[in-house]
């Protein structure tokens, strides 16, 4: 099958979703496929500890995101403007939600109510958005918690004590609402999603590695850069054809 028609494809348990990063790390991932603990990466290394990522590696559904988070990473594996972006049929039974969903919905929580009971209620409410999941009472709870440790935390090795158990905490609410990685899927629901799978991928799974540059962000619009980039990755379709295609199916 090809590409083209991959991309364009349902599935009830799978979905094609893509990967920004560094064009420097393309060749191994090409060879080994997306381990859950590389070497280097991109957000292991941020100045705020609670901001840094989960293990495991992250996709998304909307190729222009991949394209920025590739950028980005071209600069945090210091080879400005060498990107990297990888397609792959990801496995939604294996996924989870990105902790970034987790965490806004606890911000919107604690904007709401302290009460223990109303804001794991606020918070579960605020994480689901009407699905029929049932709450994790404990769980959300177990991140306010850990939240607050990490906030209060003043001394440097306090601070990584408490940054550690602060994503303990969120790696185990997104394993515990992991059905949530379904409404992802485009069938279900539209738009923008990243979710993130704990074991990484294997390279079976990857349909295509396509590395290129990046060399003015400011003077060329990112666009123009997706538009090469499925130029590259689609040559047996039209280009306009499957930008029309895609953009109709939420795509960007």
């Amino acid at each position: 099958m090809q590409l083209a028609e991959l991309l364009l494809e349902r599935h009830p348990d799978e979905m094609v979703m893509y990967h920004g990063t560094s064009g420097m790390v393309a060749e191994r991932i090409a060879k080994k496929g997306l381990i859950a603990r590389p070497p280097s990466r991109h957000y292991e290394a941020e100045e705020d500890p609670h901001l840094a990522s989960l293990n495991g590696t992250y996709f998304t559904n909307t190729l222009s995101v991949a394209v920025g988070y590739a950028y980005k990473a071209s600069y945090a594996f210091e080879m400005p403007g060498s990107c990297a972006v990888i397609i792959a049929k990801v496995p939604l039974t294996q996924a989870v939600p990105d902790e970034d969903v987790v965490t806004a919905a606890m911000d919107e929580a604690e904007r709401q109510t302290r009460d223990p009971d109303a804001f794991a209620q606020a918070f579960h409410r605020n994480l689901v958005q009407n699905r029929p999941i049932p709450m994790r009472r404990d769980m959300l709870l177990k991140v306010r918690d850990a939240y607050a440790a990490l906030d209060q935390a003043r001394d440097d090795d306090v601070l990584v004590k408490s940054a550690r158990r602060y994503r303990r905490a969120l790696d185990q609410v997104t394993r515990a609402y992991a059905e949530m990685v379904f409404d992802t899927h485009p069938v279900y629901l539209g738009g923008n999603h990243t979710v993130r799978l704990p074991r990484g991928l294997p390279i079976q799974n990857i349909l295509s590695v396509t590395e290129f540059e990046i060399e003015f962000p400011d003077e060329y619009p990112r666009a123009t850069y997706v538009k090469a980039l499925l130029g590259q990755v689609i040559p047996e379709m039209q280009l306009q054809d499957a930008l029309d295609e895609l953009q109709q199916r939420d795509f960007f």
